[in-house]
C-alpha cells in the first residue's frame, strides 16, 4: 500500500510487483478520511488507483484507510467513503471498516488484521495476536482471512525478524493458503458470487 512523496511510488510500485507483491490503494496524500470533502476523497482514492495501476502495470482492488476508519460525528461519512470505494472499483481491504459502513460481505472482503509492533517487533505479541485472530476465524469462518500488517518504517532487522516468524507460520500451517490481496479477492469473489451449472 505505497503512497507518499513524489517519486516514491514511481520507484516502489514496479519493484514490489517484480517481487510478486500486489499493490493496494492507501490514497495519494494519506489524509484522515473523516475530514476532507467528497471531491477530495474521490480524487485521493481514484487518483492513487490510476497512478499506481499505470506505474505497476496491475489492477488495484484493495484499499486501506489512512489512520484507520476512525469515528466521525458525520453519520454520512462512512456511507460516502463506501460509495466512493465501490465507484472506484475497490472491493477488499486489509484493515477493518466498521459494520456501520454498510459494505456487503459478498462483494467487500475484510480481514482479521494483526501486528506485532513493527517499530519494535515482539515475538510474543506476534504469537499471541496470531492465535487470537486464528480463533476468530475458527469461531466465524465467514471472514476466513488473516493479514499480518507491517509498516514501511520498520527497520531491516525488524523486517528480518518478522519474515522469520511468517516462515515459521507457513511451516507449521502448510494447509493454509498464502496469497496476496489480488489473488485472494479474485478467488473470494468467485467463491461467494459464482456457481456451477450443467
Amino acid at each position: 500500500f505505497p503512497n507518499g512523496s513524489e517519486g516514491f511510488l514511481e520507484k516502489t510500485a514496479p519493484y514490489l510487483r517484480s517481487l510478486g507483491h500486489a499493490i493496494g490503494n492507501h490514497t495519494t496524500h494519506h489524509p484522515f478520511m473523516m475530514e476532507p470533502s467528497a471531491n477530495l476523497l474521490f480524487r485521493e482514492i481514484l487518483g492513487q488507483r490510476i497512478r499506481a495501476e499505470s506505474l505497476a502495470d496491475t489492477t488495484l482492488v484493495s484499499y486501506v484507510s489512512p489512520y484507520g476508519w476512525g469515528g466521525s460525528p458525520d453519520s454520512e461519512r462512512l456511507p460516502l467513503i463506501r460509495q466512493i470505494l465501490l465507484d472506484t472499483g475497490h472491493y477488499m481491504t486489509s484493515d477493518n471498516p466498521p459494520a456501520k459502513a454498510g459494505l456487503d460481505p459478498k462483494t467487500w472482503f475484510v480481514t482479521r488484521i494483526f501486528s506485532a509492533n513493527d517499530r519494535e517487533p515482539d515475538a510474543t505479541l506476534f504469537a499471541s495476536n496470531l492465535a487470537v485472530r486464528t480463533q476468530l476465524v475458527l469461531d466465524d469462518p465467514s471472514v476466513p482471512r488473516l493479514t499480518f500488517g507491517i509498516h514501511s518504517w520498520c527497520k531491516s532487522e525488524g523486517n528480518d525478524l518478522q519474515e522469520g516468524w511468517l516462515k515459521g507460520v507457513k511451516t507449521s500451517h502448510p494447509d493454509w493458503w498464502y496469497a496476496n490481496d489480488n489473488e485472494y479477492a479474485a478467488y473470494r469473489y468467485e467463491f461467494l458470487n459464482g456457481g456451477v451449472v450443467p
